[in-house]
């Protein structure tokens, strides 16, 4: 009986060991990139309430993280806007810029950095955007307030930035 005891505690033992080996296990990236896509991407001046313009965007970048249930940091390497407005341009500083992801609920772009070209000259403008799930499967909202870094463009002290339908996916 102590035998068979002793066997069946150490069987448990294993399983329990193994079991939590298991669940502990960081599990594998199952995405390797990034991709994001926008529309209809706004640059607000909040002195007017005025559009400086209008872009499409794209990004893409490697998944630095996946947590195997919907949580995704990723380093966003290239960024492109346009077309934009006619008579303006928006271009990407400082990249790489930093994603955080969790899928069907909400993201954060930490360290964007744009330049924003208008007829009255440039205007660097930074911050943090943010959207939320508009729709299951990858669409979300695009807000964010961005503050000018350099001065001589007649541009406003902060630009919002809004689109209503960011769509940003991982792939394998």
């Amino acid at each position: 009986m102590t035998v068979r005891w002793s066997l069946t505690t150490a069987g448990l033992a294993a399983g329990a060991a193994l079991t939590a080996l298991i669940l502990s296990a960081t599990p594998a990236s199952a995405s390797s990139t990034i991709k994001g896509f926008g529309s209809d991407t706004q640059f607000t001046d909040q002195s007017t309430v005025t559009d400086l313009t209008r872009c499409s965007n794209e990004f893409t970048g490697p998944v630095t993280a996946d947590d195997g249930h919907g949580g995704i940091a990723a380093r966003i390497t290239d960024v492109s806007f346009g077309p934009c407005l006619s008579g303006t341009r928006v271009t990407a500083n400082g990249l790489p810029w930093s994603l955080n992801l969790q899928q069907d609920s909400d993201y954060t772009i930490s360290g964007f950095d744009v330049n924003i070209t208008t007829a009255q000259g440039t205007c660097r403008y930074t911050g943090t955007v943010r959207g939320f799930m508009e729709f299951p499967g990858g669409v979300y909202t695009l807000t964010g307030l961005l503050t000018r870094q350099s001065a001589g463009c007649g541009g406003s002290a902060q630009v919002a930035v809004g689109d209503l339908t960011e769509v940003i996916n991982p792939t394998g």
